[in-house]
């Protein structure tokens, strides 16, 4: 990328961490190093910098260079993600913070990225064969030569930017220490924390962390001519690809074979090697059977094949047939603010699952405001939130900073003999949330969301949204002979964490059997399994019975990937302000003036926040951060109507500040006499001090 602002001489350290923090923040699960600066004193920069209306000289430059590791990735996808992301305002606005104070050429950056990016593929090695570089035998993407048939992909190596002091590609080496290091054991942490069941207050232990032990420094070799042109690099890259599917055979997505018959329907995929959950890990192949009413399968075979929108709309449809109308029945209660969870578990723990179809209303203790939907709203999220505190001991956080569940026994020792009523109420919790249309937290990693899909999950593909560097050594791992095996000497027992320290499992018989080139696979799957959840099956299978207690099976088959499931739970993240002004609705004063001056003060004050303070602010007003799957078309009420955002003008003299009726999705916005003055009234509006107690306006 071309940086403005900092000359090459003046690119410290610090620069160089700011700017690798910036991207790996947005490259998740990536890994950015050897970031570096060189001069650029091109006619080129000169043109584009002072073509620049930032209303500040930048009269320096520099060409900074990285190389990304991407487990798994491919290459074109990567290069579009690293474009995107230079253009990317957070991004920019890391890089304009403290310790950089820098500005991103974008339009160059971009060409770059997408010209003289390189990629190489590197694999395992040992350490004689990193050794012996000089053979000239193998061919350059002989994997299998390297280790007597090494895994073949660790990474996709990036070398990104403006590649003017080019770098030779190297080839990482991993060591067994690097492998041992991930099957040691851990320490637990002996700190305590407080979790509320029932109105009891229980001293329970905080989970224990899981420290990895450095790797050892890599050892690198050639891997291959560099490219020296952009269809040179373009060959690079189509040779890279065939290597990744020859070497992998990577799999063929194994479409979903839906059938029916009279009240159920058989859902498999032919052929499939994964694992399905259905009441445990099952086979995809032979698949699983469910409820299924002729409306159901009639909405389904409608349907199929079709865009994310039209089903996303018909399982809202299908979700609203479900609830019950306020007036045959309605559940009312009452939590404090600060354990939303506590206190309702301990007021609608033992609720039928038929009564959680019937609204609820919800009131904060000590706030005299009255749920309309906004006050569940809150509710909802809070209550999820607290759920997957890692500190109460039933989630632990995982790959991509994405919350999944600790181990049976984990959960059993944090719950003390409550874990099947507690994670039964946290399913239901999070169905209602989905019934009702109320976001709860993004952060559930996507192989517990397929699980409560019941999609497959792949002991490769899906071990890494869990742990990557588990995915990776067990991939080095099963390509090992006995000798390097024996060095191991692992065996069919694996440390896994605990409460109070570690506990052992058996991965198969009494555990003890050693490890050799004859069960290495079986070994590799079965460590794979239990992280899969084949070590939480109880923990898991009571968040998906009480997830479906409250929403049907057959509704959830409208969704066929898991980031749909997390996109209907926790909304969609983007927020377009073209789409949000083209789709509110102007009152009062606004009505027949859509150009009126505060209506255009107040857009133009929405497109001056970051996507942070949007969020803010869209969850003040409606109390959610994120639009609707659907967008914001689809912004409703706690009946399921339809509520558009909605603008109201009020006198100046009848209110100062902006108000918010998020049961309403409106802004009450006064007359303000110019537009510093709006956005000083907002400032004080959404500051959490003023901005989180409902009262009855």
């Amino acid at each position: 990328m071309v940086l403005e602002g900092v000359s090459a001489e003046a690119f410290t350290d610090a620069d160089a961490a700011a700017v690798k923090a910036a991207l790996e923040a947005e490259l998740v699960g990536s890994k950015v190093t050897d970031v570096t600066a060189v001069a650029d004193d091109t006619e080129a920069a000169s043109q584009a910098i002072s073509a620049k209306s930032m209303h500040r000289y930048l009269a320096e430059s520099c060409v900074v260079s990285f190389v990304v590791e991407a487990p798994g990735s491919d290459g074109n996808a990567l290069l579009t993600r690293l474009a995107d992301v230079v253009a990317c305002d957070d991004f920019s606005q890391r890089l304009a913070d403290d310790p950089l104070y820098a500005a991103v050429d974008v339009e160059r950056s971009q060409s770059l990225i997408r010209e003289r990016s390189e990629v190489a593929v590197v694999v395992p090695m040992d350490e004689d064969i990193a050794e012996d570089s000089s053979s000239s035998k193998k061919e350059p993407f002989d994997a299998a030569g390297a280790s007597g048939g090494a895994a073949a992909l660790i990474a996709l190596v990036v070398v990104a930017a403006v590649v003017v002091r080019r770098r030779q590609r190297r080839r990482k080496v991993f060591a067994p220490a690097t492998v041992t290091s991930l099957l040691d054991d851990v320490e637990a942490a002996e700190d305590v924390v407080e979790i509320n069941i029932d109105g009891e207050t229980a001293t329970v232990p905080t989970p224990p962390v899981h420290v990895v032990s450095p790797d050892v420094q890599d050892r690198v070799r050639s891997l291959s001519k560099e490219p020296t042109t952009p269809s040179a690099a373009k060959g690079f890259l189509d040779s890279a690809r065939g290597f990744l599917f020859e070497t992998f055979a990577r799999r063929r997505k194994i479409e979903r074979l839906l059938t029916f018959e009279e009240g159920t329907a058989s859902v498999r995929w032919p052929g499939s090697e994964d694992l399905v959950w259905s009441n445990g890990l099952a086979s995809a192949s032979t698949g699983y059977s469910l409820e299924c009413s002729p409306a159901q399968q009639m909405a389904l075979e409608l349907v199929k094949g079709a865009p994310l929108a039209q089903r996303a709309s018909t399982l809202r449809t299908a979700l609203d047939s479900l609830r019950v109308s306020w007036e045959v029945g309605r559940v009312q209660f009452t939590v404090r603010r600060d354990n939303c969870f506590g206190d309702a578990i301990s007021v609608l723990g033992s609720l039928p699952p038929d009564k959680w179809r019937q609204p609820f209303f919800v009131t904060f203790r000590g706030e005299p405001g009255l749920d309309a939907g906004g006050v569940s709203r809150e509710f909802f999220f809070n209550a999820i939130s607290e759920l997957m505190d890692p500190a109460k001991g039933v989630f632990r956080t995982v790959e991509g900073s994405t919350y999944y569940p600790n181990d049976d026994f984990v959960v059993t020792d944090a719950l003390q003999g409550s874990e099947e009523r507690v994670l039964t109420f946290a399913g239901r919790l999070l169905g209602k949330a989905l019934l009702e249309g109320h976001h709860v937290p993004a952060g559930f990693n996507g192989v517990l969301l397929k699980h409560l899909l019941a999609l497959p999950v792949s002991l490769t593909d899906d071990l890494r949204l869990l742990d990557a560097e588990v995915a990776r050594s067990l991939e080095l791992i099963a390509a090992m002979n006995d000798g390097q095996l024996s060095d191991l000497a692992l065996t069919f027992s694996v440390a896994r964490p605990t409460l109070n320290g570690v506990h052992d499992i058996s991965l198969r018989g009494n555990g003890c059997e050693e490890v050799t080139e004859s069960n290495v696979r079986e070994f590799a799957r079965l460590r794979a399994t239990a992280d899969l959840g084949g070590q939480q099956t109880s923990t898991i299978g009571a968040l998906v019975k009480g997830f479906r207690d409250v929403v049907p099976g057959a509704a959830l088959l409208l969704l066929e990937s898991p980031e749909e499931l997390r996109e209907a739970l926790a909304g969609v993240e983007a927020l377009d302000v073209n789409e949000w002004r083209r789709e509110t609705k102007l009152r009062g004063a606004f009505k027949d003036a859509p150009k009126h001056k505060v209506v255009e003060w107040f857009w133009s004050y929405v497109a001056t926040l970051s996507h942070t303070k949007k969020a803010e602010l869209l969850r003040w007003a409606t109390g959610s951060a994120r639009c609707p799957l659907g967008g914001f078309a689809k912004l409703h009420g706690r009946d399921g109507v339809l509520r558009p955002f909605t603008l109201t003008s009020v006198e100046l003299a009848q209110c100062a500040y902006p108000r918010a009726h998020t049961c309403f999705n409106r802004i009450d916005l006064p007359l303000f006499n110019c537009q510093r003055d709006l956005a000083d009234a907002f400032a004080v509006a959404l500051d959490p001090r003023h901005a989180e107690a409902f009262s009855m306006d």
